[in-house]
This record gives structure tokens, sequence and C-alpha cells, in this order.
């Protein structure tokens, strides 16, 4: 209830054109034609393990200096429209994510999935050299994902 109130209050504010740009940023990050980067990262600080996903902007075609003019609006807790970008990410770029899974240590995914909350909140920051975007998310939202395709595939195999 709070997250829909905060997200039509964030909507109320934002010219056109900055929505025209959130969701031509968000078509961008649907298209298969471009690979992420997916790794685990430990928050020594909390105890905690991240997933980080780097999306690479020219690859993505997405304009660093438009993207900078939207961070205003998305830095005034706009965190629906962060969540909703990586949750294209995620359903779009499902296999980079098993890849990036693949390569860890099936201790460590186990330890990370064991210490995940279980929210579904993303994390944006935007790196400049080069330029991309870092989604950082909570490895239960990948492993969900995950099975959900694996769930998905096997009622596929059944028909």
């Amino acid at each position: 209830m709070q997250d829909e109130w905060d997200r039509r209050l964030s909507q109320a504010r934002r010219p056109a054109w900055a929505v025209q740009r959130l969701q031509f940023i968000k078509r961008r990050l649907a298209q298969p034609n471009f690979s992420i980067r997916v790794w685990l990262h430990h928050r020594a600080s909390s105890d905690c393990s991240l997933i980080v996903a780097e999306v690479p902007l020219h690859q993505a075609g997405i304009s660093r200096r438009k993207l900078l003019h939207l961070f205003p609006y998305l830095q005034n807790r706009d965190w629906a429209q962060v969540d909703c970008w990586g949750e294209v990410l995620v359903k779009f770029h499902l296999q980079d994510f098993e890849r990036g899974v693949a390569g860890i240590q099936p201790e460590q995914w186990a330890r990370a999935l064991s210490e995940s909350p279980l929210q579904q909140h993303y994390g944006l920051m935007l790196v400049n050299d080069p330029p991309r975007l870092l989604f950082s998310l909570y490895p239960e939202r990948v492993a969900d994902a995950i099975n959900q395709s694996l769930i998905l595939a096997a009622l596929e195999a059944k028909v």
C-alpha cells in the first residue's frame, strides 16, 4: 500500500519528458541483444550478500547524459521505478543471471540464500568509466526467478 502511494506521488511530480525517458530505458533493458555481467558481492558490514548485475550503457543503447537527467527523480524516493527496471532485467536477462549464478561456488550460493532477506527492492548505481548501470538485488529474488522459470519449463514439457 505504501509502495503504491509512493509510486503515484512520484509519478505526479514527473514532467512528461521524464516519463517518456523512463519508459524508453525500461524498453531498452528488455532488449535481449546485449548481455549483462552478474556476480555475487558479499557486504561485510551487514554480513549479507547481494547479486550485482552490470548493464553496459553503450551496448544497451542508453545515453549516459539522458540517464543523468533522470537521477534527481530516481533519488527522490522513486524506488518503484528502480524496482520496475530491476524486474525487467531479471525477466528478460534470466539466462545471464543463470550463467552468473552458475559461476558461484555452491557453498557461497547456499550461504547467500540463507542470509538473504525476503525483499524485492533493487539498488541502482551509475558508474562512469566505462558507463554502466549496476543493479543490486538479494539472491533470493534471483533464485525465485530461476525456480519459476524451471516450473514453467516443466509445465510446458508436460503439455
